[in-house]
């Protein structure tokens, strides 16, 4: 039987590790395997801020870009006529509709649920790209706008809650 091993597989001596060879080859795969595993976490720690800080700096170009601030003025522009043309009808049904069912109507809670949403992401836009600066920062005027900015998102937000509850 050991005859026919040696013939089918040629330098099957190559192939038996004594021992002792076997033992210090498994301690240095070990020892490398458990220094990999120290490195790993630290790399990918390094790579995931490095992720994070690419992603923040694209996401301020973006906020920062004339595209979303136009964008974001559109939406301004649009849910200021969409508040005239709701005012205005409220004002010409005076006396003949109740305001509960202008306000009530299903339409006018639905967009004005879209719009807060909308100011709501643009929000947390602004926040993510920003970080603590959007909270802190020298500029006295950005601070002014950021925190009146955070209050009306609230204020919309809130408001299109208790619609929603009361309907």
């Amino acid at each position: 039987m050991n005859g026919f091993w040696k013939e089918l597989i040629p330098g099957w001596k190559k192939l038996v590790i004594d021992d002792v060879q076997h033992e210090q080859r498994a301690i240095a795969m070990f020892e490398q395997c458990k220094e990999l595993a120290q490195k790993k976490p630290e790399a990918e720690k390094e790579d995931a801020e490095e992720a994070t800080n690419r992603f923040s700096a694209r996401l301020q170009r973006f906020v920062e870009s004339s595209h979303f601030e136009g964008v974001v003025a559109l939406v301004l522009i649009s849910n200021s006529i969409f508040m005239g043309v709701q005012l205005q009808l409220a004002a010409d049904s005076y006396g003949l509709a109740s305001q509960a069912d202008i306000e009530g109507n299903t339409i006018f809670i639905t967009i004005n649920t879209i719009y807060a949403l909308l100011f709501t992401v643009e929000l947390m836009f602004r926040v993510s790209a920003h970080r603590l600066s959007f909270f802190c920062t020298t500029d006295r005027a950005s601070l002014f706008w950021n925190y009146m900015d955070i209050t009306l998102v609230l204020t919309s937000l809130l408001e299109v809650i208790l619609v929603i509850a009361i309907s």
